[in-house]
Protein backbone atom coordinates (compact mmCIF):
# COMPACT_ATOMS: atom_id res chain seq x y z
CA UNK A 1 0.00 0.00 0.00
CA UNK A 2 1.34 3.42 -0.91
CA UNK A 3 0.54 6.47 1.17
CA UNK A 4 0.91 9.99 -0.21
CA UNK A 5 3.04 12.24 1.98
CA UNK A 6 3.31 15.98 2.25
CA UNK A 7 7.03 16.61 1.92
CA UNK A 8 8.65 19.95 1.23
CA UNK A 9 6.50 22.93 0.33
CA UNK A 10 4.16 21.19 -2.09
CA UNK A 11 1.98 18.21 -1.20
CA UNK A 12 2.28 14.79 -2.76
CA UNK A 13 5.89 14.78 -3.85
CA UNK A 14 6.90 11.67 -1.92
CA UNK A 15 5.15 8.34 -1.52
CA UNK A 16 5.72 5.82 1.21
CA UNK A 17 5.46 2.20 0.18
CA UNK A 18 4.74 -0.07 3.12
CA UNK A 19 5.53 -3.10 0.96
CA UNK A 20 9.12 -2.00 0.37
CA UNK A 21 9.31 0.11 3.56
CA UNK A 22 10.89 3.06 1.74
CA UNK A 23 10.11 6.44 0.28
CA UNK A 24 9.39 6.65 -3.43
CA UNK A 25 9.94 9.86 -5.33
CA UNK A 26 6.88 10.89 -7.33
CA UNK A 27 7.30 11.12 -11.10
CA UNK A 28 6.42 14.83 -11.05
CA UNK A 29 9.04 15.71 -8.44
CA UNK A 30 11.66 13.50 -10.07
CA UNK A 31 11.09 15.18 -13.46
CA UNK A 32 11.35 18.64 -11.90
CA UNK A 33 14.62 17.76 -10.17
CA UNK A 34 16.05 16.19 -13.32
CA UNK A 35 15.11 19.29 -15.31
CA UNK A 36 16.63 21.65 -12.74
CA UNK A 37 19.79 19.51 -12.66
CA UNK A 38 20.21 19.49 -16.45
CA UNK A 39 19.20 23.13 -17.03
CA UNK A 40 21.72 25.08 -14.98
CA UNK A 41 23.21 28.48 -15.71
CA UNK A 42 26.53 26.96 -16.76
CA UNK A 43 27.20 23.99 -19.01
CA UNK A 44 29.66 22.50 -16.50
CA UNK A 45 27.09 22.33 -13.71
CA UNK A 46 24.41 21.10 -16.11
CA UNK A 47 26.63 18.19 -17.08
CA UNK A 48 27.85 17.34 -13.57
CA UNK A 49 24.58 17.77 -11.67
CA UNK A 50 22.53 16.24 -14.48
CA UNK A 51 24.68 13.12 -14.46
CA UNK A 52 24.52 12.92 -10.69
CA UNK A 53 20.73 13.26 -10.64
CA UNK A 54 20.28 10.73 -13.43
CA UNK A 55 22.34 8.16 -11.54
CA UNK A 56 21.35 8.79 -7.92
CA UNK A 57 17.93 10.43 -7.75
CA UNK A 58 15.93 7.22 -7.90
CA UNK A 59 17.50 5.75 -4.76
CA UNK A 60 17.62 8.90 -2.59
CA UNK A 61 15.84 9.07 0.73
CA UNK A 62 13.50 11.92 1.57
CA UNK A 63 16.15 13.89 3.54
CA UNK A 64 18.63 13.44 0.67
CA UNK A 65 16.09 14.77 -1.83
CA UNK A 66 15.51 17.81 0.41
CA UNK A 67 19.29 18.38 0.62
CA UNK A 68 19.62 17.99 -3.15
CA UNK A 69 16.94 20.64 -3.67
CA UNK A 70 18.93 22.98 -1.39
CA UNK A 71 22.02 22.32 -3.52
CA UNK A 72 20.08 23.17 -6.68
CA UNK A 73 19.09 26.50 -5.12
CA UNK A 74 22.74 27.60 -4.91
CA UNK A 75 24.33 29.98 -7.41
CA UNK A 76 26.27 28.20 -10.17
CA UNK A 77 29.71 29.86 -9.84
CA UNK A 78 30.02 29.07 -6.12
CA UNK A 79 28.47 25.63 -6.48
CA UNK A 80 30.90 24.67 -9.23
CA UNK A 81 33.88 25.74 -7.10
CA UNK A 82 32.58 23.74 -4.13
CA UNK A 83 31.79 20.49 -5.94
CA UNK A 84 35.04 20.52 -7.93
CA UNK A 85 37.15 21.26 -4.85
CA UNK A 86 38.44 24.62 -6.06
CA UNK A 87 37.10 26.21 -2.87
CA UNK A 88 36.21 24.60 0.46
CA UNK A 89 32.57 24.06 1.30
CA UNK A 90 31.23 26.63 3.76
CA UNK A 91 30.19 24.93 7.02
CA UNK A 92 26.59 26.08 6.64
CA UNK A 93 26.37 24.51 3.14
CA UNK A 94 27.94 21.16 4.03
CA UNK A 95 25.62 18.14 4.11
CA UNK A 96 25.84 14.48 3.12
CA UNK A 97 24.32 15.05 -0.32
CA UNK A 98 26.71 17.82 -1.36
CA UNK A 99 29.63 15.67 -0.16
CA UNK A 100 28.25 12.79 -2.25
CA UNK A 101 28.02 15.10 -5.28
CA UNK A 102 31.61 16.20 -4.68
CA UNK A 103 32.75 12.57 -4.55
CA UNK A 104 30.74 11.76 -7.70
CA UNK A 105 32.39 14.67 -9.54
CA UNK A 106 35.82 13.51 -8.39
CA UNK A 107 35.16 9.99 -9.66
CA UNK A 108 33.23 10.81 -12.86
CA UNK A 109 34.18 14.36 -13.80
CA UNK A 110 36.69 13.21 -16.40
CA UNK A 111 34.16 11.31 -18.53
CA UNK A 112 32.99 12.38 -21.97
CA UNK A 113 30.18 14.96 -21.95
CA UNK A 114 28.03 12.72 -24.18
CA UNK A 115 27.86 10.12 -21.42
CA UNK A 116 25.95 12.56 -19.21
CA UNK A 117 23.01 13.06 -21.55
Amino acid sequence: MAVRLFAGRSPGYMWYSSASNQFVLSKERKNKLLYRSHQRGTRENSVLLGAYAKKKLECMTEPQVEEFEMVLNEQDPELFKWITGKEPLPPNKTNDTVLDIKQFVTEHGHLNVDLYR
